[in-house]
C-alpha cells in the first residue's frame, strides 16, 4: 500500500512522508538490506548451478561422495567462477527491465517451479519408508519444540514473505490502482504456504527413506541441500534425473528471489539519483560483485578473516537476518501506525473498489504484536550471537549420517565427540568445520566400543577430558574440565536425547547455547 500510494522506492516512500533523518535512515536501511543479501544468496546460488551440471554430466554418485561440497566451496576459481554465472544472469535479467525482464521470467519460472515441486513431491512421499518423514513433517512434536523455535519461525518470516527488504514497497510502486491488495496478499499467503508443505514433502520423507527414520539427517542449511540430499539422489532409483529436477526448481527458486531483491536496489538508484536502468542495474552489479566475492572465498583463502567470529556469508546473514531486518520491520510499523495512519492505509487498499475484510486484524497487528515480534527477534539475535559468545560453551550437533558428532567451541578452543566411525565421521563433518573456519581441533572423543559409549583422554592446556562412571540407565557420561571454570563442571549423556545435567536441553539436529 506504501508503495502504490507514494509510486516510490523505499527511501523515496519513507520521505514522502518526512523529510527528517529517521525517515531517510528508515528508506535506506529497506533500501540496503537487499544490496547486502543479494551477494552472499547469489554465492549460494552458483553452489546450485554447479550442482545442476554436474547431474546434467551424470555424476550423482561423484556429487555424493565424502569431502566433495568442502572440496568445491574451499576452491576459490571454481567457487568464484559459479558465483559470477548467477549474478551474470540475475543482472541480464534486469536489464531487460520490469516488463521484458522480471516479469517475464517470473511468468516462465513460477509455473516451472510449482509443476516441479509436484512431481518431485510425488516421488518423494511414494518412496519406501517414506511415510515415517510424512509423520514427523506434518504431525507436531512438544519435545521439540522451544522458545527458541518461535523466534526462528518468525526470523524466516521475513525471507518468506519478503518483509522489511524493500521488496514490498519497491513492487507496490509497480501496482496499478486497480488492482486488489487484499487478494494479492491472500495469494502470496496461499502459494508461499502451499510451496512451503511441499517444499518439506520433497525433502523430509526422502531423507527418511535414505535415513531409515533417523531424523538426526535432517541438518539445516547447506548441508542439507548438498551433502544430504545428493546422497539421497544417489541411493534412488532415476537418481540423476530427480536431482536435475531438483536443482532446476532451486534455481527457479534462487533467480526470482534474487530478482525481487535486485529490482528493489536497481528502482532506488534509479530514483534518488535520477539515474538511467542501465548505470544503475551496472552500479549494483558492481557492489554484490565485490561483496559476494567476499563470500564466495570466505572458505578458501579468505577463511582466515572472522568477523565477530564469522565467515563472511554468515556476517551478512546475521546483519541482515537478525539486526536489520528487525529494525526495518520496526520502522515500517511505526511509520504506519504513527505517521501514516492506517486510516490512509484502508483509503489506499479501498481503492478502485477493492476490500479490507482483515482491517481489525491489521490495526492490531501494526500496532502492537508486528513491533513486538521484531523486537523481540532483534534482541534474541543480537543478543545471542553478540553477548553468549562470551565466556559460553557453544555445542553444536553435527550430522554425520549414522552416528553424531558433537561440536564444542569456546574462546578460540574445539573439540569432537563422536558416537561412530572416526574416519567417516571426520569425512562427513568436514564441511561444517570448514564453514566455521575451524582448521584444527584441540581434542577428539572418540566410542571405545561397540556399545557406544564414550571415552576420551585429551589435553588442552592445564586442563584434561577424562572418562566418569556412567550415572544410571546405562547412560555413559564424561566429563569436560577444559571448558568450563575450576569451580564449576558440565557433564552430560551421549545418547538419548542429550539431556544436560543442569537443565538445559539440547534436541539432535539442533544448536544450543549452555551459560557456565
Amino acid at each position: 500500500a506504501i508503495g502504490r500510494m507514494t509510486k516510490k522506492s523505499p527511501v523515496g516512500a519513507f520521505s514522502f512522508f518526512g523529510k527528517t533523518a529517521p525517515f531517510k535512515i528508515g528508506g535506506w536501511l529497506n533500501a540496503v538490506i537487499p544490496m547486502l543479501i543479494v551477494p552472499y544468496y547469489s554465492t549460494i546460488g552458483g553452489w546450485v548451478i554447479k550442482y545442476l551440471v554436474a547431474y546434467l554430466s551424470g555424476k550423482v554418485q561423484v556429487v555424493a561422495e565424502d569431502g566433495y561440497f568442502s572440496a568445491f566451496i574451499s576452491d576459490s576459481w571454481q567457487a568464484e567462477l559459479w558465483f559470477i554465472v548467477f549474478a551474470a544472469l540475475v543482472f541480464i535479467i534486469i536489464l531487460g527491465g520490469v516488463k521484458n525482464g522480471v516479469e517475464l521470467m517470473s511468468r516462465i519460472m513460477m509455473p516451472i517451479l510449482v509443476v516441479l515441486s509436484f512431481l518431485i513431491t510425488a516421488y518423494s512421499v511414494t518412496r519406501p519408508g517414506a511415510l515415517s518423514g510424512v509423520k514427523y513433517f506434518l504431525i507436531p512434536n512438544p519435545e521439540n519444540f522451544s522458545w527458541m523455535t518461535v523466534v526462528t519461525a518468525m526470523g524466516q518470516m521475513f525471507y518468506s514473505l519478503s518483509i522489511a527488504m524493500g521488496i514490498l514497497v519497491t513492487f507496490g510502486s509497480y501496482m496499478k490502482k486497480d488492482v486488489s491488495i487484499e487478494g494479492s496478499t491472500q495469494n502470496v499467503e496461499i502459494f508461499d504456504t502451499a510451496i512451503a508443505m511441499m517444499a518439506g514433502l520433497m525433502i523430509i520423507p526422502a531423507v527418511f527413506a535414505f535415513s531409515g527414520g533417523n531424523p538426526d539427517t535432517l541438518q539445516a542449511g547447506p548441508a542439507l541441500m548438498f551433502i544430504t540430499i545428493p546422497k539421497v539422489f544417489a541411493s534412488m532409483g532415476f537418481g540423476t534425473l530427480v536431482g536435475i529436477l531438483f536443482f532446476i526448481l532451486v534455481l527457479c527458486a534462487a533467480l526470482t528471489s534474487s530478482i525481487a531483491l535486485t529490482e528493489s536496489a536497481v528502482s532506488t538508484f534509479q530514483d534518488e539519483l535520477k539515474w538511467g536502468r542501465k548505470k544503475a542495474t551496472v552500479f549494483v552489479g558492481i557492489i554484490m560483485v565485490v561483496l559476494g566475492s567476499l563470500s564466495s572465498l570466505g572458505y578458501g583463502p579468505l577463511a582466515c578473516v572472522k568477523i565477530i567470529g564469522m565467515q563472511f556469508l554468515d556476517f551478512f546473514d546475521f546483519l541482515t537476518n537478525s539486526v536489520m531486518m528487525p529494525i526495518a520491520a520496526i520502522a515500517t510499523c511505526l511509520l504506519i501506525s504513527r505517521v501514516v495512519g492506517t486510516k490512509k492505509i484502508e483509503e489506499e487498499v479501498l481503492q478502485e473498489g477493492g476490500t479490507f475484510r482483515r482491517k481489525r486484524i491489521f490495526n492490531f497487528m501494526i500496532q502492537y504484536l508486528c513491533p513486538i515480534f521484531a523486537a523481540i527477534i532483534l534482541f534474541c539475535g543480537m543478543f545471542t550471537h553478540l553477548f553468549f559468545m562470551r565466556g559460553v560453551t557453544t555445542v553444536t550437533v553435527l550430522e554425520t549420517g549414522d552416528s553424531t558428532a558433537l561440536l564444542l567451541e569456546r574462546e578460540g578452543h574445539s573439540g569432537l565427540l563422536i558416537t561412530g566411525n572416526e574416519k567417516r565421521t571426520m569425512r562427513s563433518v568436514e564441511y561444517s568445520l570448514r564453514e566455521r573456519g575451524i582448521r584444527k581441533l584441540d581434542f577428539i572423543l572418540l566410542p571405545s566400543s561397540d556399545d557406544g559409549c564414550v571415552w576420551g583422554m585429551g589435553q588442552l592446556g592445564d586442563s584434561e577430558m577424562k572418562q566418569v562412571a556412567a550415572p544410571s540407565e546405562g547412560k555413559y557420561v564424561y566429563q569436560l574440565d577444559a571448558f568450563v571454570p575450576a569451580d564449576k563442571r558440565l557433564d552430560w549423556p551421549v545418547t538419548g536425547d542429550l539431556t544436560f545435567w543442569n537443565d538445559c536441553r539440547l534436541e539432535r539436529g539442533t544448536a544450543g547455547w549452555l551459560r557456565l
